[in-house]
């Protein structure tokens, strides 16, 4: 049976942004993810990662741990027009294959049909003069991204790796690391590898 993953932020006890997490859960299952989270002793403290593991029946497990950001300044380019992450799955096998591909990059930006599409665990957005875009076919509709699109921040775009040198900046972005422009790194000649 398929197991599913769902990565909440918690902050100071409360769940963030839990509508969008309810949505997408319910295109997979018929656990009720918001019952179980009153059930759970949410710390209140600093940003807290809650991982759910699900089927289409029963919450399997579930985590708690604080969140730790790493510094991710280069990409490696991986071209990969196979692989299939439109669902959160919690086997994340076809993705860890690909990160050890990175050499000596701090991570990976995956390229399906010649189009930009996302990293190992985030979806990436890029800045042009005072616009946001995101790649307008990602690996994983992200929560994140649909409130950001929901709310006209971003704008979906197709990009191709040529597209890279017209943007100024790029944000990595998903349930635990939300839209904040002081978070933007720039783009340099070093950022993406091919």
């Amino acid at each position: 049976m398929c197991q599913y993953l769902e990565t909440i932020a918690i902050l100071n006890g409360d769940p963030l942004h839990l509508p969008y997490h309810l949505h997408r859960v319910a295109g997979n299952s018929r656990v009720n993810i918001q019952n179980f989270i009153t059930t759970l002793q949410l710390p209140k403290r600093d940003l807290l990662k809650l991982s759910i593991v699900y089927d289409s029946k029963n919450i399997l497990s579930s985590k708690i741990v604080p969140y730790k950001t790493r510094n991710i300044l280069s990409f490696k380019i991986i071209h990969n027009n196979d692989i299939d992450y439109s669902k959160k799955y919690a086997n994340r096998s076809a993705l860890e294959a690909m990160v050890t591909q990175k050499g000596d990059c701090d991570e990976i930006l995956i390229i399906q049909n010649g189009l930009i599409t996302d990293t190992s665990f985030s979806n990436i957005i890029f800045k042009k003069e005072n616009d946001w875009v995101t790649p307008k076919t990602p690996l994983l509709k992200g929560t994140c991204r649909a409130r950001l699109l929901e709310k006209g921040i971003i704008e979906p775009a197709d990009i191709e790796i040529s597209h890279l040198k017209q943007f100024s900046h790029f944000m990595l972005i998903n349930a635990m690391l939300d839209f904040d422009e002081t978070r933007a790194f720039p783009m340099v000649k070093e950022t993406f590898k091919v």
